[in-house]
C-alpha cells in the first residue's frame, strides 16, 4: 500500500471522512487498555496474548483514525488500511506500524494453523502496542 495521504486513502475508497466522535476514540482507548492489559496476563497461551495484543493495537490504531476525522470503509480490507495510516494519522515511524500491519498478518496466519508465537513474540508485541497507546495519548492531549 502506497499513499501519501489520508485523502488518497478516501480518494481510493479506503477511508471516508467522519466527524469527530470525543466519546468513540474514549471507547477505543478504553478498548485498547483492557485488551492490552489482558494481553499482559502471564496465564495466557502466547497464542492468545498475542491475538489480543493485536486487538489493542487495531483499537489504537482506530482511534487515531478517529481522531484526525476519518474512518476505515466498511468494504476495505480495513485492518491492512489502519495500520498503515499510522505513518499519516500519528507520524509513527515505519518499524512501528509494519510491525504491528506483520503482527496482525501473523495473528490471521494463526486463525488457519499457522505456527503459534512464543511468549517472548507477545512482549516485543506489547511493547510496540504501549508505543503506540503513547502517540495516540499524545494526539489526544494535543
Amino acid at each position: 500500500m502506497n499513499f501519501s495521504s489520508l485523502d488518497d486513502l478516501v480518494t481510493a475508497r479506503q477511508l471516508r471522512r467522519e466527524p469527530f466522535a470525543p466519546e468513540a476514540v474514549a471507547a477505543l482507548l478504553q478498548r485498547a487498555a483492557h485488551l492490552a492489559d489482558d494481553a499482559a496476563r502471564a496465564e495466557l497461551a502466547p497464542p492468545s496474548g498475542f491475538a489480543l495484543g493485536v486487538e489493542a493495537a487495531f483499537a489504537l490504531a482506530s482511534a487515531a483514525l478517529r481522531l484526525q476525522g476519518y474512518r476505515y470503509e466498511p468494504s476495505c480490507n480495513r485492518r491492512t488500511v489502519v495500520f498503515h495510516a499510522l505513518a499519516h494519522t500519528l507520524g509513527a515511524p515505519t518499524p512501528l506500524w509494519a510491525t504491528l500491519a506483520a503482527a496482525d498478518e501473523r495473528r490471521a496466519d494463526l486463525d488457519e494453523g499457522g505456527a503459534a508465537p512464543a511468549a517472548g513474540e507477545v512482549t516485543i508485541l506489547l511493547a510496540r502496542v504501549r508505543e503506540l497507546e503513547s502517540l495516540v495519548r499524545a494526539l489526544v492531549q494535543g
